[in-house]
């Protein structure tokens, strides 16, 4: 699996605001579904197949429990939440691309956009980027009442031993015949 540099400065602050007296280490993450350009897959984007990405990690540090995952959309200071899952087996080392809403573990919790499971990454401007963030936590602390990334972070802060960060361009939209072409082979 390719590996993308881990943002721990940027995702730390991201993730959390609180202090920690001892900060989080770093936690090394990958996705076979970020080519070598940084752009993510074209099978997370949009149709019916749209689907989560498959992740990878090295093992989380000594006092792991559990892990947790929030894949989300940033652009112009603006976050919409695509997919958030926890209450992962940090020993499995993977996530397999794929995993449905009905799916358990992990927990998964709601999109912005309101739905449970993965929101695909369906027609997002070129200059968004979608940010996977992995976090290994000492415990298994309980959901928060609504689940969008800032109260799922704000939540698991407390917990927080390492976290893993991958930046990613979105996925190509897919081409679109011309009005009057045939789109068939």
């Amino acid at each position: 699996m390719r590996s993308a540099p881990c943002l721990l400065a940027s995702g730390i602050a991201a993730f959390t605001s609180t202090s920690h007296a001892t900060p989080p280490g770093a936690l090394v993450v990958r996705s076979v579904d970020i080519d070598a350009d940084g752009r993510m897959a074209a099978s997370t984007g949009c149709g019916s197949s749209s689907r989560t990405p498959a992740l990878e990690w090295e093992p989380p540090p000594d006092g792991t429990e559990t892990l947790a995952v929030i894949v989300s959309v940033r652009e112009n200071g603006v976050e919409a939440v695509h997919w958030t899952a926890w209450d992962i087996d940090p020993a499995s080392g993977a996530l397999p691309a794929g995993i449905r809403p009905t799916a358990s573990p992990p927990l998964q919790g709601v999109t912005t956009a309101g739905g449970v499971g993965w929101r695909p990454l369906c027609g997002l401007p070129q200059g968004a980027r979608v940010v996977i963030e992995v976090a290994a936590l000492s415990s298994h602390p309980p959901p928060p009442p609504t689940f969008g990334g800032a109260a799922l972070r704000a939540r698991l802060a407390p917990h927080l031993l390492a976290l893993g960060r991958l930046e990613a361009a979105p996925p190509v939209p897919p081409a679109t015949p011309a009005a009057g072409e045939d789109s068939t082979p």
